[in-house]
């Protein structure tokens, strides 16, 4: 977890998170809620990670409030468990390169 820490810090120290700041609206597709501004700064500090996995316990909606929506949206995959069926169906059919639990 070093290298994360090490990145991180470079990433903070860099211009870009203004930039991410003054992107903002390019970065909202309208799927998140307002208290997610961390997960586009943790999605930008790990956008040169490709082939990424995540693992999401009460994954909710594919796509509205979504933590996990944008890490797809680059091509990452991972596991969600979700014991809602509607959300859970939801899942299989937006989700196709993740694992899904109920």
């Amino acid at each position: 977890m070093d290298w994360l820490r090490e990145k991180t810090m470079n990433w903070l120290k860099s211009a870009e998170p203004q930039k991410a700041i003054e992107e903002k609206p390019k970065l909202l597709t309208g799927w998140r809620l307002p208290f997610d501004d961390g997960i586009s700064a943790i999605a930008a500090i790990l956008r040169d990670v490709q082939n990424g996995f995540y693992i999401d316990v009460g994954a909710g909606d594919p796509v509205v409030g979504s933590v996990t929506q944008l890490f797809y949206e680059q091509g990452w995959h991972g596991i969600n468990i979700e014991p809602i069926r509607l959300h859970h169906e939801s899942l299989q059919k937006k989700r196709i390169r993740d694992i899904r639990g109920l």
